[in-house]
């Protein structure tokens, strides 16, 4: 745990530039949001963002020959999956944590939300988790056992896939809908979808360790 724990410092300090860009963007849009009268919840604005985070870190990586440093270190291939995915997980929930902040100030300045759908900040949060935690899941997979430069614009295409795919089946299947606007609306949201990110999480990690260990660098 403890070469784990001095990994993901590393992995914190080598990514700081490219994290920084990242959180002005975040906020660049979030700040938008609010101005413009919040019609997207600010919990959501905060966290999806987080979903196209994967494919930078890989290319910084490539770009900052990372992945050849990590290589000579005295680390294993499976320490530094573990990681890189407890990084995105902890990128995860500090967005997480300013969504709420965020939700909570623009309570504080326009009043709770008086929008046409009964959300709840909690249940919005709980989806936007899972759903970022399901994305992370897929790229995370797909960059370990081809690398940015082979996966190329695959990443992002997973992550549109997915985004437009489910934008698809709600119009197809309306009662898959209602059943997200519950979702979106219970308090219980907010517990669950995390765990449900933190299990495909943890499936896609298994996955990784065995396909980064075969892969060449």
């Amino acid at each position: 745990m403890h070469v784990i724990w001095n990994l993901l410092r590393a992995e914190l300090s080598s990514h700081a530039a490219m994290l920084r860009s990242f959180v002005v963007v975040a906020a660049i849009i979030s700040t938008a949001n609010l101005v413009m009268g919040g019609a997207t919840p600010a919990i959501a604005v905060c966290v999806l963002p987080v979903a196209f985070l994967p494919s930078a870190l890989f290319a910084q990586d490539e770009r900052a020959h990372l992945d050849t440093m990590y290589s000579v270190l005295p680390v294993t291939r499976a320490q530094f999956v573990v990681a890189r995915y407890l990084l995105v997980a902890l990128i995860v929930a500090a967005a997480t944590l300013v969504g709420l902040i965020a939700a909570r100030v623009d309570d504080a300045v326009r009043g709770p939300w008086t929008g046409l759908l009964p959300l709840s900040t909690a249940g919005v949060a709980g989806l936007a988790v899972a759903a970022v935690g399901m994305v992370a899941a897929v790229q995370l997979l797909l960059l370990f056992s081809l690398g940015h430069a082979r996966t190329g614009v695959y990443a992002y295409g997973a992550t549109m896939v997915l985004l437009f795919g489910g934008m698809f089946l709600l119009e197809r299947f309306p009662d898959l809908a209602l059943t997200l606007i519950r979702w979106a609306g219970s308090p219980w949201t907010g517990v669950a979808g995390p765990g449900v990110a933190a299990a495909v999480l943890a499936l896609s990690a298994a996955g990784a360790v065995r396909l980064y260990r075969r892969r060449s660098l």
